[in-house]
């Protein structure tokens, strides 16, 4: 086989770093074809049956695929040609027919679609442009469930949507999910389609690089830069779940199961739906059996605790300009300026200071459990620098995919979450709280994004084909060496 082949593949385990809680797992040497080749995109697939991890890295020119087993020992290996050149994004993965593991990609304008498939058997691909009319329609988002991808539209100025489930072949099972033609409200409360909240409404952008729909993993510390889009997706158990904020009276929530494609649609009254101020923001965060909601007008900032089944509150934190914020265990942050990446907002003007500052932007609230409390950062994305100016994010931005890369937006939630923390630029509070939402004293928790973003600068790790992806219940972070010319893979607990 062609595998036995690979002659310059290396192996090592290192001891466990007691400083870092890291330990380096594996790297792999001198691969590339090219002395001056360079790792661009790196894929990770675990297979849902045997808990096997492919390891695809790609050059540019090549895909090397690296099959491992459960304690990270290499089983098998290719050495393929790219075949896909013109589809750049990736956008999903499965396992087909278990064993070839295949990768969903798309075109810059997200309206043609190919999948290639490696097998480690063979040690080939191959390469099959799928045959998915769009017509009318707008891709939206992606979603992994049992091993199946889920190509997820939206009709075009309608309420429907369409999901194309591919399992185990690439003929797709199309699903269509009507939902009540006009029965969503808009920021100034007009009935409106469900696509004028995903495409056509504030959080509309022409350039094919903005995204609207975010697509949030629960569990990772999710920075305020992601959780401040309007437009938010979820996998939650059988269920993807669509929460859409830019209205300020109620928060608008779609869940279409996945098993049954049974679909509802409901809404959760804001905690500031009858205060008469205008100038009144808001945002909401799912995270286990409650939905968090951050509110603010020119006069208070205040957070609230609902239960996510039924909408009922059951535990608020307020707090006005003249007052001192008492639900905060850290400083007021602001982080990415122009002049200073990091600065804190102190004084008897602090609360001032804060509330104006994330009501010239978009509110934003995150949820991260540390054992048994809460860490919860919440705040505003702050001014960032176009053409040499300074302006606020406009209300309702799409994310910019070249931020955080085409691979993780899509196929890597965690990737693209970390991302997002790493070059947050926001102005925000972190606080711990209980199961009941009682605001605790205490330290913030060191959580495992601030370690990895340790390790990277102590370490001077090249972001380049960088991956950071959940195995076996820890963060392993994967990242190309050109001076050493080799792939390492650190996990971290």
């Amino acid at each position: 086989m062609y595998l036995k082949k690979v002659l310059f593949l290396s192996f090592l385990f290192l001891m466990t770093s007691n400083i870092h809680a890291q330990k380096r797992v594996a790297y792999l040497s001198d691969f590339l074809k090219s002395k001056n080749g360079y790792v661009d995109k790196t894929v990770s697939i675990i297979h849902p049956e045997k808990n096997d991890l492919s390891l695809f890295l790609i050059d540019g020119k090549r895909v090397y695929g690296y099959l491992m087993d459960e304690n990270l020992k290499i089983k098998d290996s290719l050495d393929i040609e790219d075949k896909a050149r013109k589809y750049k994004e990736i956008i999903g993965k499965s396992v087909f027919f278990n064993k070839d593991y295949t990768l969903f990609l798309t075109n810059k304008l997200r309206n043609k679609f190919a999948t290639v498939s490696f097998s480690f058997e063979t040690g080939d691909s191959e390469f099959n442009e799928l045959k998915l009319d769009l017509t009318n329609q707008k891709f939206l988002q992606t979603a992994h469930y049992k091993n199946a991808l889920y190509i997820i539209t939206i009709g075009n100025n309608s309420s429907t949507l369409y999901l194309y489930k591919y399992e185990n072949n690439l003929i797709p099972e199309k699903k269509v999910i009507n939902l009540s033609k006009k029965a969503f409200k808009n920021v100034k409360g007009k009935q409106v389609f469900l696509y004028d909240l995903l495409i056509g409404g504030q959080a509309q952008f022409t350039l094919n690089d903005k995204i609207n729909l975010v697509k949030i993993q629960e569990d990772n510390p999710n920075s305020l830069e992601v959780t401040s889009n309007f437009s938010k997706m979820y996998i939650r158990d059988n269920k993807v779940v669509f929460t859409f904020d830019e209205n300020k009276e109620y928060t608008q929530i779609v869940s279409v199961n996945l098993d049954t494609y049974e679909s509802t649609r409901r809404a959760i009254e804001k905690p500031l739906k009858r205060t008469l101020e205008k100038k009144k923001r808001n945002n909401t965060f799912v995270y286990g059996k409650n939905i968090y909601t951050i509110s603010a007008t020119s006069r208070l900032v205040a957070l609230h605790a609902k239960n996510y089944s039924s909408g009922e509150e059951y535990k608020n934190h307020w707090a006005l300009v003249t007052d001192s914020i008492y639900f905060k265990n850290s400083e007021i942050v602001q982080t990415g300026g122009m002049y200073s990446n990091y600065r804190e907002l102190k004084g008897p003007k602090g609360t001032k200071k804060f509330i104006r500052k994330i009501n010239g932007g978009n509110l934003a609230i995150s949820v991260y459990k540390n054992d048994t409390n809460y860490t919860v950062t919440y705040g505003g994305i702050q001014e960032i620098n176009r053409g040499g100016g300074m302006m606020m994010m406009p209300m309702g931005m799409g994310v910019p995919v070249a931020n955080v890369g085409a691979v993780s937006f899509y196929v890597n939630p965690t990737a693209f979450a970390f991302e997002g923390y790493s070059t947050s630029r926001a102005v925000s509070i972190k606080a711990l709280f209980d199961e009941s939402f009682n605001h605790l004293n205490g330290e913030i928790p060191q959580n495992v994004f601030d370690k990895i973003k340790e390790y990277r600068k102590e370490n001077r790790v090249d972001t380049k084909g960088e991956t950071i992806f959940k195995y076996n219940g820890r963060y392993v972070l994967g990242f190309y060496d050109s001076w050493k010319r080799k792939y390492e893979l650190v996990m971290f607990n």
